[in-house]
């Protein structure tokens, strides 16, 4: 029994590793996924298929989800294409390979505007329709 049936599934980083694993996870027990990525355009391809032959829709997005206007037009086209997000997974995170104390200003800065601020901008995106839509 696919217990997640018909809900709409959003997975920040979600190309490859720990998000790759819970896009299969949520598309098995039953959910349509939304496979965010930043660059890594063939290894979400290849998520989006696997996804698929677990029986259920999926769709690959390309977003910088450090950046309000990009995750916005993202969760209009999961809206348009699959419909209100009802689980989200913010997994997409970098690390840099900096000594503490030789990390520059502006490594920094990206660490937290991927690390932390994207899970603020998504969440604050789709937690809207998602209370709505129970």
């Amino acid at each position: 029994m696919n217990t997640l049936e018909g809900k709409v599934a959003l997975i920040t980083g979600a190309s490859r590793g720990i998000g790759r694993g819970c896009a299969l996870a949520l598309a098995k027990a039953g959910a349509n996924i939304a496979i965010n990525y930043r660059v890594q355009v063939e290894a979400a391809k290849e998520t989006c298929a696997l996804a698929k032959e677990a029986g259920t829709r999926a769709i690959a997005l390309q977003a910088d989800v450090s950046r309000s206007l990009e995750v916005n037009r993202m969760v209009q086209i999961i809206e348009r294409e699959l419909g209100i997000v009802q689980i989200l997974v913010n997994n997409a995170g970098i690390a840099r390979p900096y000594p503490w104390d030789q990390i520059p200003e502006e490594g920094w800065d990206e660490i937290l505007a991927v690390n932390l601020k994207s899970a603020f901008l998504v969440t604050q995106s789709v937690l809207p329709r998602m209370r709505a839509s129970g």
